[in-house]
């Protein structure tokens, strides 16, 4: 019984430790300068898969995946993936969506904090980049709240966002439709890590179009989204 009682305590122990290394990593994030290049800056295109849509109702994340995009280019090697056994069983039909079974969580799935510390050793002060992103940034905030009391600082542009300000004639600008435009095969599609990639092809392809647009830094995205929507920089929310 004292062993048990022991590993349960150094359990908790661990459980706090990580809660704050967590909590300061992100506090003490590094924010970009405005000023910083596109083609100097080096971005970490990431998707979650989660077990529903809301995470106020208890959903939570089940996998997290990243790669690196830099000099306009997608680093393949340079890629992250984590399985994130969430506690309780995933629904069937996100199983069946995205492969992630119960079984495969128990065997290879960490707690949320474990793999977000990993996150923030691979992603460094990048600029984050999603498609859709205020739904992954919903999830991952609302468990950084629950686990360390802390939020992610990270600059974030947002491809759906950053297409819409580019392309305003386009009807739909969902995933699937864009890479559609594109022409972009829909590889690994329903994975976090597939997604993310897919999502750093959707940011590739838009580069050129911003620098014809002479938005060469982050700060001149962000004034040309200000300008093309009509809307306060305060309101764009994550887009950078």
């Amino acid at each position: 019984m004292l062993s048990v009682v022991g590993r349960l305590k150094g359990s908790a122990q661990r459980d706090l430790s990580l809660a704050a290394r967590v909590r300061h990593r992100l506090a003490a994030a590094a924010h970009l300068s405005g000023h910083l290049p596109l083609a100097e800056a080096r971005f970490v295109a990431f998707d979650t898969e989660t077990t529903g849509f809301y995470p106020h109702r208890g959903d939570a994340v089940i996998a997290l995946g990243a790669v690196v995009c830099h000099g306009g280019e997608i680093q393949p090697e340079q890629s992250f993936h984590q399985l994130v056994n969430p506690g309780r069983p995933v629904p069937r039909a996100v199983q069946e969506l995205t492969g992630i079974t119960d079984e495969v969580l128990r065997a290879e799935g960490v707690t949320f904090l474990e793999a977000f510390d990993r996150f923030l050793d691979f992603a460094g002060d990048a600029i984050l980049v999603g498609h859709g992103a205020d739904f992954d940034l919903a999830f991952l905030d609302h468990e950084l709240r629950r686990t360390c009391r802390g939020h992610l600082r990270h600059l974030v542009l947002d491809t759906r966002r950053l297409y819409h300000f580019l392309y305003p004639e386009l009807a739909d600008y969902s995933l699937d439709a864009l890479l559609d435009l594109h022409g972009i095969p829909p590889a690994g599609r329903h994975t976090a890590l597939g997604d993310a990639v897919l999502a750093a092809e959707l940011f590739r392809r838009a580069l050129p179009a911003l620098s014809e647009r002479n938005c060469r830094t982050v700060r001149a995205v962000r004034r040309y989204a200000v300008h093309q929507s009509h809307l306060t920089m305060s309101s764009l929310g994550c887009l950078v």
